[in-house]
């Protein structure tokens, strides 16, 4: 059943990346290259959250690192 829902967002991914490729394909390299590698990294977090479901999330990370700065901001 969860392979079933990985494969139905990796057919999500690939159904996005059509209709975006034309413009992207204008871009110049640099923003290419960053473009695939996003998304790479938001289909691996994507398939990791849906296979465990309780891993943190970014917004997990996030809180971790600036909570902290913020406190000895608020001092």
């Amino acid at each position: 059943m969860i392979w079933r829902i990985v494969y139905m967002a990796l057919v999500s991914y690939l159904l996005i990346t059509c209709i975006q490729l034309p413009a992207v394909l204008k871009l110049p390299k640099r923003e290419k290259v960053t473009f695939f590698i996003l998304s790479a990294f938001n289909i691996a977090l994507t398939c990791l959250l849906i296979k465990y479901p309780e891993l943190p999330g970014p917004t997990h990370l996030i809180n971790a690192v600036f909570d902290p700065i913020s406190r000895l901001l608020m001092k």
